[in-house]
């Protein structure tokens, strides 16, 4: 899961048995979460550069790698 930038807070999930009250402070992003997909695309992202791909510059989920006309 991609981590998340803002603090965001959930209620324990329906049979977590602690303190009621209790609230959850998450570390990573969620599935549902409306910050989830922008945090998973980061983290490919840097996956991708890591391995030697750039970003195209005419659309961002196009990568690419190679020099001259060899191209992957």
């Amino acid at each position: 899961n991609g981590k998340i930038t803002e603090e965001i807070y959930m209620t324990p999930p329906e049979g977590y048995k602690h303190n009621s009250g209790l609230v959850c402070r998450l570390n990573r992003a969620l599935y549902g979460l409306k910050q989830s997909s922008r945090a998973w695309n980061q983290r490919f992202d840097q996956f991708m550069q890591q391995l030697g791909y750039r970003r195209s510059t005419n659309d961002p989920c196009l990568y690419v790698k190679g020099s001259g006309s060899t191209l992957i």
